[in-house]
Order: C-alpha cells, then sequence, then structure tokens
C-alpha cells in the first residue's frame, strides 16, 4: 500500500460490551497504543448489525469484520484471519469505489 492509500484508511475497533465504560476504554488505548478507533456499540446498533450480517459478526473470537468502501457502502462480514495481502487488496478496491 501506498502511504497515501495507508492515509485514507480508518480502522475502527467495535466492542460489542454495551455497558464499557468510555473512560476505561480511552485509558485502554491509551495505554496500549492502538493506531486505530475503538467505539462501543449501542443496544440499537448491535441489534442491527446482528440483523445485517447474523449473530456470527456479534462473537469477538471469529474475528468479524467487514471493509466499508470509500462512498460508505459496506462489504462482505468476513470471519476469522485473512492473509495480510488479501486484505490490502480489499483495502485498495474499497478506496477505489466512487
Amino acid at each position: 500500500m501506498t502511504p497515501e492509500e495507508r492515509e485514507r484508511i480508518v480502522f475502527v475497533a467495535l466492542s460489542i460490551e454495551t455497558t464499557i465504560d468510555p473512560d476505561a476504554l480511552r485509558a485502554y488505548e491509551e495505554q496500549y497504543q492502538f493506531p486505530f478507533v475503538h467505539a462501543v456499540m449501542t443496544e440499537p446498533f448491535a441489534v442491527a448489525w446482528a440483523e445485517e450480517y447474523g449473530k456470527e459478526g456479534l462473537v469477538p473470537p471469529l474475528t468479524p469484520h467487514v471493509i466499508i468502501a470509500a462512498d460508505g457502502t459496506p462489504g462482505e462480514l468476513q470471519l476469522g484471519t485473512q492473509d495480510p495481502e488479501e486484505i490490502a487488496a480489499e483495502l485498495r478496491e474499497a478506496l477505489r469505489t466512487p
């Protein structure tokens, strides 16, 4: 990936634990210096997510992830780990989406 492509990508980690204290999450993020954004799903968001992607989309050990294109179009739910080159190719494609 080029530096320009990397600058256009934002990673967001969503917690399904709707009762997490925002200050505790912020402290955790700062402690481990994660290079991405953390957010906590609200209950309505979690319900909508499960309706869209199924309950497996809410199971952290399955490593659920969705790539959202530059135009806001969500991709398919992916489960499990992926080869870094495969992820990079999917991200490049998402950046090209008008």
